[in-house]
């Protein structure tokens, strides 16, 4: 869809190995990049909850921890970031369900307040900035050790919509000649890691044959760079 904006759950980058400081060690890192339409479903009801339900496989988060930023990019104009942390349930911490309960609640809010203040808002919304959202957010997951669990799920019609690449006027020529978009991504937005033990999700619903057509030419292609990297991919049509 033309009129669209992007809101990214990414992580606090872990250089060299080491956890950056507030960041406690073995929490899952779980980021959602999301294209925010209105036709969407997956986004309309999206909160705070469906955002935790998302974490990685295996990871029991009755006694772990997630560690999350959530931040809304629209044309690179409005930058707001939510950062959530819900710490592990240990026994004899003073931490305990109801303080995660807590965050999980004052996240939501925030959330909620922060997507309906964006809709109002006509302008800004014009450009939708997948690839290097999309790209960075995997470079700051790649940091991570790989013993932490690490996902990323792309809710959107990959309709990008930017100086990189426009899907309204481009898509011919990447379906005919994708290694020239490829090469404008290694140089302006690369993924700079091995993506090697990351699972990333791309999650979308077409609502017509044309969008399903572009969909499916752009996410076939973002694909194929991620796999590439060593990252899992999956293409599906809901959360669940």
């Amino acid at each position: 869809m033309r009129i669209n904006f992007i809101f990214l759950f990414s992580f606090l980058t872990v250089l060299s190995g080491c956890h950056k400081a507030g960041h406690p060690a073995g929490m899952a890192a779980l980021a959602i990049l999301s294209d925010l339409t209105d036709t969407m479903p997956e986004v309309q009801s999206l909160d705070a909850n469906k955002v935790v339900s998302q974490l990685p496989e295996n990871w029991d988060l009755s006694t772990n921890g997630v560690s999350v930023q959530f931040r809304f990019i629209t044309d690179r104009i409005l930058n707001s970031v939510i950062e959530v942390k819900l710490e592990p349930l240990t026994e004899g911490s003073e931490y305990n369900e109801i303080d995660r309960q807590n965050v999980i609640d004052t996240f939501n809010s925030r959330l909620q307040t922060e997507t309906g203040l964006i809709r109002k808002m006509p302008e800004g919304r014009n450009s939708s900035i997948v690839f290097s959202s999309l790209f960075n957010a995997l470079n700051e997951l790649a940091t991570y050790p790989k013993s932490v669990p690490r996902k990323l799920v792309l809710l959107s019609d990959c309709r990008e919509n930017s100086n990189l690449f426009n899907a309204y006027q481009d898509i011919e020529e990447l379906k005919t000649n994708p290694g020239k978009l490829k090469t404008k991504i290694e140089k302006e937005c690369p993924v700079k890691y091995s993506l090697s033990g990351i699972s990333v999700i791309i999650v979308h619903q077409p609502a017509s044959v044309a969008e399903d057509e572009i969909f499916d030419i752009v996410s076939k292609f973002i694909s194929g760079i991620l796999i590439e990297k060593g990252a899992t991919v999956k293409i599906q049509t809901s959360l669940n």
